[in-house]
């Protein structure tokens, strides 16, 4: 019966919360507040007792905007929100180049017909944008209705900052910015376009498909654990065992992948790359006591150990999966440690691992 009862008391938590990401959670001395200041309707709160991040599901709504901009994505839905939206995109764009994003609130005022329906435009981040664009996205129209709880410039606000970022490694890459708009569901007027075919079906899953989603996912996620405990790679084993890197940065650097394999030479130049979370460090040799607390704090193991044939310890250094955090320099107790926003975009599609300290 009590285990009845907290299977019902799950169903409100539509989100997964991995404390052990947290930026506050690794380092007392981190001052991250990010999904705090993001959150609407102030459900998010962070303990003093071992950084413990806290949800008051009664306040929370589900709009995943803290999913969206936690460097370390210690947020991700339960019910396959994000997932379902790109498949949907992707699937939408074989057909047209013209996406319509709209939020659940909007459909009370208009009904537009092929539009993607997600819970709200908080979850949108600048890498589903940039991987539409290579799909064939030659314009998108945000549709933002009032949530009533929720003033409407905070999702407006977002989306500009995501669409900022998605002009910003256009540019790098060489590509041309396609079409965006946002209004107002009572201001929205339908663009006129040819080849438009409607979703059959871009409703999410419902809370009674729960359970059986759980189930599959625990399943997939036992496989996937056993799958990458059998990879012979070092780097990844160690990331299997102590790190996780976010799925956004996975889906970047995939995509960064593919261009490079058509355009090799497209990449090979230095960037600041800031605005997407990448950073570069330099270890001072004469500083640096090899204690590896920098290995230990990283979240997503863009910093690993290892000893050679000699058992000297050498620090590797992977800019891929360096998300911008800052916990390396907190950590080192004798400042050996600085960083730079200037990165090697060549380094970061190949996910070279460079050594920093031998």
């Amino acid at each position: 019966m009590r285990t009845a009862y907290k299977a019902l008391e799950n169903l409100n938590k539509n989100l997964n919360v991995v404390n052990h990401s947290c930026l506050n959670f690794r380092h007392k001395n981190s001052r991250c507040d990010i999904c705090m200041s993001q959150c609407p309707f102030g459900a998010i709160n962070i303990t003093s007792y071992r950084k413990k991040i806290t949800i008051d599901w009664e306040k929370c709504l589900g709009c995943f905007g803290c999913t969206s901009v936690c460097p370390t994505e210690v947020f991700w839905p339960k019910t396959g929100e994000i997932k379902n939206f790109i498949e949907s995109a992707f699937n939408y764009l074989k057909n047209c180049n013209h996406l319509r994003v709209a939020c659940y609130n909007s459909k009370k005022i208009i009904d537009v017909d092929g539009a993607l329906y997600i819970p709200s435009m908080l979850m949108i981040s600048h890498v589903y944008l940039l991987m539409f664009t290579y799909k064939s996205m030659k314009r998108i129209d945000f549709i933002c209705g009032n949530c009533g709880d929720c003033d409407i410039s905070k999702c407006k606000n977002h989306l500009n900052v995501e669409i900022e970022a998605l002009k910003n490694i256009l540019l790098l890459l060489g590509r041309d910015m396609p079409i965006i708009g946002i209004s107002k569901a009572e201001d929205y007027k339908e663009f006129e376009h040819t080849n438009h075919k409607p979703l059959k079906d871009n409703t999410f899953i419902t809370r009674r498909e729960m359970f059986g989603l759980l189930k599959r996912r625990a399943k997939d996620s036992l496989s996937s654990s056993f799958s990458m405990l059998q990879n012979n790679d070092d780097q990844k084993m160690v990331i299997a065992e102590n790190y996780r890197l976010p799925k956004k940065r996975q889906l970047l650097l995939d995509l960064l992948e593919r261009v490079d394999k058509r355009n090799p030479t497209k990449l090979e130049r230095k960037a600041d790359l800031s605005i997407l979370g990448f950073a570069e460090i330099v270890i001072d040799a004469e500083k640096c006591t090899k204690c590896k607390v920098c290995t230990k704090i990283c979240p997503t193991g863009a910093l690993v150990t290892k000893c050679n044939e000699k058992d000297d310890s050498q620090i590797f250094f992977i800019s891929a999966y360096c998300v911008n955090c800052g916990l390396c320099e907190i950590s080192c107790l004798n400042n050996a440690i600085s960083k730079t926003e200037v990165v090697d975009i060549k380094n970061i599609a190949n996910q070279h691992r460079l050594t920093l300290k031998s």
